[in-house]
């Protein structure tokens, strides 16, 4: 019986600390959006491991929730409902573990004795189970079976 190998995906790294950005931005109401982290700047951020994951033997699958964290004007989200998504620039928070959680579900039900039970992504999921490299939106992702 073969390994079947899985590579978890890095989530986006700021260039400042999330937390305090909102903390600041309730305190004195200003756009938290202004200085937040593009999508296309993340991806940038991220082309030369594209190409090292797209050279990946296809046998190898990847983990890549980060398409949960796009928003729908094209930035990196920090906060859900005030809440900040992030614990420091590069690691998620609790919070924002439980925001990608649905996209994990797939890969551990996989797993468990009780995956017959499970018939799909509940509410967010679809980001990032069994991806093709280069792939980050929810919805250009493929989930394995």
């Amino acid at each position: 019986m073969g390994v079947q190998v899985w590579i978890a995906r890095d989530v986006p790294h700021f260039a400042f600390f999330p937390p305090l950005l909102l903390a600041v931005d309730s305190r004195f109401g200003t756009d938290r959006h202004s200085s937040s982290l593009s999508w296309s700047g993340y991806q940038e951020s991220n082309a030369r491991i594209e190409d090292l994951f797209r050279r990946m033997p296809k046998s190898v699958r990847f983990l890549n929730p980060t398409g949960m964290l796009k928003t729908s004007d094209g930035m990196v989200r920090m906060e859900s409902n005030g809440v900040s998504l992030f614990r420091d620039d590069h690691h998620l928070s609790t919070e924002g573990a439980g925001f990608i959680e649905d996209s994990l579900r797939p890969l551990f039900l996989r797993f468990s004795p009780h995956q017959q039970q499970f018939h799909g992504p509940q509410s967010r999921a679809n980001g990032g189970i069994g991806e093709k490299p280069g792939a980050h939106d929810p919805e250009a992702v493929k989930q394995t079976k």
